[in-house]
């Protein structure tokens, strides 16, 4: 026994290691709900969990123990080759204590886990017994399309682990009847003796019926299986496919009951008939439906399929909610007049010219401060702005660990501890060096307009590691603030964030959580110091509710002082019948339910319900009560700043740019699919993003804030329409699009790209710069509905070949067929529009110097038209250059008048 004294230690040891691991784990993420307040979270699925691996682990071992004793109680044979000559093996009593412990204890390792696998899907348990009806119906079945979202995934997942179970026990007690001589090799071939028939034959069977349920839940898998042009049960799979599953079903249970039977026969011919059968059933099964899909349904697809096209339709746009967009059709101008630049003063006030991507680079070199400061991203929202409603572009400085100086424990953990603060600026306004025209800018934060700073240090943001960027604060160490000068300001934390570091015990566990010995031995770290883990906002919302999926591209705003963090969550479903899905997307069903709320200090989370009509997260409500809460009871002031997602849009406008199409001859010819323009961008064709913008939608009173995407027709590059959602008030939500008349040339993006391209004065100005020494960087061209025209802007930076700071040098506007490029947005404008009309009148015209405009005492009387209205003329440039819309309209109309009368 000595002997294996060592041998058990260390398998002890060895097993000791994982569940140390594992206890810590569970420790730390028990302080950290704690900490945030969702304990209630942390308890239901952590319980779940323990109670279905421990329920099942217990099942499932028993199920292995039940056929390792039946099948060693019915074997007592000796020989393993049974002939003339008998080839003794080491007896029983020699093999079976070894053999036997070792069963057990693969038997028990299997059961361990297979416990873990299920209870890591305690998702599909709770979704499953907290079901909500979506009162949409589905007509093959009549079963409300909850079943498939909630309990479908469960019931396949126990199919399969009821498969599993038994698989493992046939190899299992094939090994028992290996050791215990229950196979034989005689010269006749292969000898079974006959209680081994007997079991092996009810364990086979028992296959057999797990898979007849197998092909019973098949049956509503059709519903959201494509095999052919539907997503969903087509007419080859209701006609041929049902009925042969149905088959498969009885044919199943039949083998089942075949190999019942041989308990008692013991003979290999009913099995191997059975096997058979079912064999020959399944290749029947996949070879007519194909046969009928070939010969029948395709020669005859679009009468045979029509009903399914409608409920694909049908469904798809209800599972993308596209179901409600509100079409409008609205007529176009191709010019721009002046009437609509007055008309529309917050639109133009709005227009964007930086572009995230050469901000950011701007926004890294110029207002860095240091190495390792980064930017992460530019985000885009909308503020009330010295009482002006102004859409701003903002990024935060957060702290890059890599490009720490000195790279030690103390630095990473104990000192650099956060970010600080951010740049601000409007989307419409730059330097004459080309340089953005901060709002907000440097360390500390100097802020230009009425929007203050408190609270500027960063904790929780987008580029912490989830994993490793875990720090102490309120420690015996300085914890760095901001750089000052050739000094550094240094603070003390004081938040409420972060899990206290109390004890020894939790020093041990973050220690061993963490790999890190100077969590454990550093002397700086007291009981008074807290550790700040799951830094990364995205990862510590999902972790703190699961089951929702955010979307990646969370923004900052500042709210009474605040910098906070705002996350937008998806229920997603991949189970939705006859849902079309986008490739290499996996749910065909997505709602924009949840809206969570990040403070960058001290890391506390909120979570609102933005759709209370979704039974997904109505199902989340009902499995964690009382922590999630109705967006009636977020901050006025946060609620502001809701916005709608770029990434749900996105999925929406690729959905609707084919279920646009409703009739079903006409979606089954693809007559009228649309596609999403193209533009260059950076020199480089990319499909045109989605872009928020304040504009006022036709048919309404004022601006609002929109994100909008426009269409152009399949293999075409006009214009025929452009989908929007709107961010505001009461109308939040909403999706619109406007439709174009076919019959008339709307210019697309890429076809002003063109126009760009082959102008004679702007194309061998971008050449030129491109040859000195200079990459030209082409922004992103936005579309602006602008009244009954459409403006098109886009932005041009330079930027030097060996830098890295793009300059916003030009502004290229274009409507109809004019395209001009300025210096500044007003000038552009002003040329575009006074290219409408005739200044000076041939009659008038002469080769002298024009006069000059009358001074202010001249009566008008005594001017001349000419004069009089080349005094219009200076008067409504002077007001563009000011952004004074209302005198160049003012301008612009006695401008009209004196032309009027002229003619």
């Amino acid at each position: 026994m000595r002997k294996y004294i060592w041998w058990i230690v260390g398998i002890i040891f060895l097993a000791l290691i994982p569940l140390i691991r594992g206890s810590s784990d569970i420790y730390v993420y028990w302080l950290w709900y704690l900490e945030i307040g969702y304990e209630s979270i942390f308890l239901k699925v952590f319980f779940t969990g323990l109670k279905l691996g421990f329920l099942f682990g217990i099942v499932f071992f028993l199920f292995l123990l039940v056929n390792i004793i039946i099948s060693d109680r019915i074997t007592r044979f000796t020989v393993l080759i049974h002939s003339v000559r008998t080839i003794e093996l080491p007896s029983i009593e020699t093999l079976a204590p070894n053999i036997r412990l070792v069963i057990l204890v693969a038997s028990l390792f299997l059961s361990v886990v297979m416990g873990i696998e299920i209870s890591s899907r305690w998702d599909l348990f709770l979704m499953f017994k907290n079901a909500v009806p979506f009162n949409v119906k589905e007509p093959v079945f009549n079963r409300d399309a909850s079943f498939y979202v909630f309990k479908l995934p469960l019931l396949e997942y126990l199919n399969s682990i009821l498969l599993v179970a038994l698989i493992f026990s046939i190899i299992i007690s094939i090994v028992v009847y290996s050791y215990k001589r229950g196979f034989g090799i005689s010269p006749r071939g292969l000898f079974i003796h006959r209680p081994v028939y007997a079991h092996l034959s009810a364990m086979v069977g028992l296959v057999f019926l797990a898979k007849a349920w197998g092909y019973y839940l098949f049956q509503s898998r059709l519903l959201n299986t494509s095999r052919s042009i539907i997503p969903g049960a087509a007419f080859t799979d209701i006609h041929v496919r049902l009925p042969l599953l149905n088959a498969l079903i009885v044919i199943s249970v039949l083998a089942a009951v075949a190999f019942f039977i041989n308990m008692y026969f013991r003979d290999w011919k009913i099995p191997a008939a059975a096997v058979c059968f079912v064999a020959l059933a399944s290749g029947v099964g996949v070879g007519i439906p194909y046969a009928v899909q070939q010969l029948r349904v395709k020669p005859n697809e679009i009468v045979l399929e029509r009903p399914y096209i409608q409920r694909q339709i049908r469904f798809t746009r209800y599972a993308y909610d596209i179901n409600n967009i509100t079409e409008r059709e609205v007529d176009i101008n191709q010019k721009i007049t002046s009437a609509e630049l007055t008309d529309n003063p917050l639109t133009i006030r709005n227009v964007r010219l930086w572009d995230p991507r050469p901000l950011l680079s701007n926004f890294k070199q110029v207002q860095g401060i240091r190495t390792y400061y980064e930017f992460a991203n530019v985000d885009i929202d909308r503020y009330y702005i010295n009482g002006q409603y102004t859409q701003v572009m903002l990024s935060p400085r957060e702290l890059s660990y890599q490009k720490l100086p000195s790279r030690i424990w103390i630095n990473e953990h104990l000192t650099y501890t956060h970010g600080y603060g951010l740049c601000m600026n409007p989307v419409n306004t730059f330097t004459p060096e080309g340089m953005p025209d901060f709002f907000i800018k440097d360390i500390p934060p100097q802020s230009s307009v009425d929007i203050n700073i408190d609270f500027p240090q960063i904790y929780y943001g987008e580029m912490t590691d989830f994993t490793k960027d875990f720090v102490f604060v309120n420690t015996k160490a300085k914890e760095f603030d901001y750089p000052l000068g050739a000094k550094n300001k240094f603070t003390t934390y004081g938040g409420t964030g972060g899990i206290p570091v109390s004890s020894l015990l939790r020093r041990v566990v973050f220690a061993i959580k963490y790999s890190s010995l100077p969590t454990l031995l550093n002397t700086d770290i007291t009981t008074r110091s807290r550790i700040l883990i799951n830094r990364r906002i995205i990862e510590r919302a999902q972790t703190a509710l699961p089951l929702i999926t955010y979307d990646r591209d969370p923004y900052m705003v500042i709210h009474e002082g605040r910098l906070v963090w705002i996350l937008d969550g998806y229920t997603q479903s991949e189970y939705f019948p006859y849902s079309d899905r986008l490739p290499p997307l996996k749910f065909n069903y997505i709602r924009n339910s949840v809206k969570t709320v990040i403070d960058a200090y001290n890391g506390s989370i909120k979570i609102y319900i933005a759709r209370d009509d979704d039974p997904i997260i109505q199902a989340i409500a009902r499995i964690f009560p009382n922590t999630l809460k109705p967006l009636s009871q977020m901050p006025p002031g946060l609620r502001e700043h809701l916005r709608y997602p770029q990434d749900i849009f996105r999925v929406q406008a690729e959905i609707y740019r084919v279920y646009q199409m409703t009739d079903p001859q006409v979606f089954y010819n693809k007559e009228d699919m649309w596609s999403i323009p193209n533009e260059i961008f950076y020199a480089e064709q990319q499909a045109v993003e989605p872009y928020y913008i304040i504009m006022k939608l036709p048919e309404e009173e004022k601006e609002e804030y929109i994100l909008m995407l426009p269409f152009t027709p399949f293999g075409k590059d006009n214009l025929s329409a452009w989908l929007c959602a709107r961010s505001d008030g009461t109308h939040y939500g909403e999706l619109l699009v406007y439709k174009y008349p076919k019959k008339k040339l709307i210019y697309g993006p890429s076809q002003i790209e063109a126009r760009v391209d082959q102008d004679s004065v702007i194309s061998p100005q971008l050449s030129l710069w491109s040859q000195r020494g200079s990459n030209v960087i082409r922004g992103n061209l936005i579309v602006i509905p602008l009244g009954g025209s459409l403006l098109y802007v886009e932005p041009m930076y330079l930027q030097a070949e060996k830098g890295e700071i793009p300059e916003l040098k030009r502004v290229i506007v274009a409507a109809g067929n004019k395209v001009v490029m300025e210096e500044t947005l007003n000038a552009a404008l002003s040329r575009l529009v006074s290219g409408d009309v005739d200044i000076v009148p041939a009659a008038d015209t002469t080769a002298e110097e024009p006069s000059a405009p009358s001074s202010p005492g001249t009566p008008a009387a005594a001017q001349s038209p000419a004069e009089r209205a080349r005094e219009h003329l200076e008067n409504a440039r002077d007001a563009l250059k000011q952004g004074d819309w209302k005198a160049f309209g003012e301008e612009m109309q006695g401008l009209e008048e004196i032309l009027k009368k002229l003619q």
